[in-house]
């Protein structure tokens, strides 16, 4: 089909304008829209920092209709964000019988934006045949006329496609294309912002979900292993206290009475021990999963990354990377569940202190044939009571503590044929240190 005028044009993103543009040679909507868009930087979510963006943009601009597209996680196909803008009820039905329609990448209108990373205008959407506009069809029923999409680009890369309606109807007011454009590259690194932090609050989640579940399975793996062999000799201890009963010059009925306590004793035992067993194949952490060459300096950014977000205001986390590191044959999920327990129990440790200098970093170092990683903290330190118990299950000096994260990280750690040492600083605070053969 050939492509006249008016009817698509692809127009150069260009550069971005600053969050706050000067005031010549913008118009009062501009300014008064560019004004309004301040509090997308307080927004409490991506979401609805985009909704906040497709209302503000549509109304200032003339929109008829707003809606966002995003990756999904393979990043091949485009899905509908929940989030839309509309002046007309019958939009609402626009957008419900969209939620099932995927793009894929270079294919219709948000398709092509989010390969070309250019905006596209579509004046009248009901000229296009389906493969131009997937839904050409369903917009004119609904009243749209034209289409404009821009990309949302952070990083480097479309973070999400917005596209922006105008009315079928001919006395609908003009859209401003170039307003729009302007005010949504101006929000673009705003929307990137608070995506990169809803993705590291994730990836805290998975790692703090993950050193959790593996502090509980190895709490209930030492139970196990402790209470199984006491179980054991209650058992043993029980049926030789039947046998020797039976012996005693008592009562018959005294004597009845005794074996049948020792009797219920034995039972008991057997059942208890037989629960324990059943606990086994769950405390069977990840010696299945697979032995790689894992980037110590990469878990020690992505930790830091992810628990940068949470960490309690004021408290600083850094980071000294030696590049000249060689890699580590480790389970991966398992080292960075190690790294993150130690600087998570550092942030902690310095949450608690009344110091002022907070900090928290962490120090790669290869010297020798060796590796070394410390996690240095300005914290409570170690008193003598804390260092003679660390990593003893159950000992911890948080109030809900499990005392298993300097446990399960020392596992992690010896099972490379590594050590992990700790020591209070000169001053103030402690450092963890691990020392890893190449």
């Amino acid at each position: 089909m050939s492509k006249g005028e008016g009817t698509r044009a692809i127009m150069p993103i260009g550069s971005k304008p600053p969050l706050m543009p000067e005031a010549s040679g913008r118009t009062a909507k501009e300014l008064e829209l560019f004004d309004s868009l301040r509090p997308i930087w307080s927004a409490a979510s991506f979401d609805s920092a985009l909704k906040f963006v497709l209302r503000a943009v549509g109304r200032s601009m003339g929109w008829f209709f707003a809606e966002a597209w995003l990756p999904d996680q393979t990043e091949t196909m485009l899905k509908l964000s929940p989030v839309w803008f509309g002046i007309d009820p019958q939009t609402r039905r626009f957008h419900k019988e969209s939620k099932h329609v995927f793009a894929p990448k270079g294919v219709g209108l948000c398709g092509r934006v989010w390969e070309s990373g250019e905006p596209e205008w579509i004046a009248d959407l009901s000229t296009v045949p389906a493969e131009e506009f997937l839904r050409s069809e369903l917009a004119a029923q609904c009243g749209l006329g034209g289409g404009y999409a821009v990309p949302v680009i952070g990083g480097s890369k479309v973070l999400a496609v917005l596209i922006f309606f105008s009315s079928s109807a001919s006395d609908g007011p003009r859209p401003d294309v170039e307003g729009t454009l302007a005010a949504t590259t101006t929000v673009s690194d705003a929307l990137y912002a608070m995506l990169r932090a809803e993705e590291a609050a994730v990836r805290q989640q998975e790692l703090s979900y993950d050193s959790q579940s593996t502090a509980m399975c190895e709490l209930v793996s030492q139970i196990v292993g402790d209470v199984i062999p006491l179980l054991t000799a209650i058992t043993e201890w029980s049926e030789r206290c039947s046998v020797e009963i039976l012996r005693l010059d008592v009562d018959a009925s005294r004597r009845a009475a005794i074996a049948l306590a020792s009797q219920a004793t034995t039972s008991a035992a057997r059942r208890a021990r037989g629960l324990m067993r059943r606990l086994e194949p769950l405390i069977e952490l990840s010696e299945d999963a697979a032995i790689e060459e894992v980037d110590v300096n990469a878990v020690a950014r992505k930790v830091l990354s992810a628990l940068r977000p949470a960490a309690p205001r004021g408290i600083s986390l850094r980071a000294q990377l030696d590049p000249s590191i060689p890699g580590i044959q480790a389970r991966l999920r398992d080292f960075e569940m190690c790294i993150f327990c130690l600087v998570q129990n550092a942030i902690e440790a310095v949450a608690r202190s009344e110091y002022d200098v907070k900090e928290v970093s962490i120090k790669t170092a290869f010297r020798d044939g060796s590796i070394e990683i410390q996690v240095h903290d300005t914290g409570c330190g170690l008193t003598p009571i804390v260092a003679e118990n660390m990593g003893s299950p159950l000992f911890s000096t948080k109030k809900n503590g499990l005392g298993m994260g300097l446990v399960i990280a020392r596992k992690v750690i010896e099972s490379i044929g590594g050590r992990l040492s700790g020591e209070a600083n000169p001053d103030h605070g402690a450092t963890f240190r691990i020392a890893l053969p190449v």
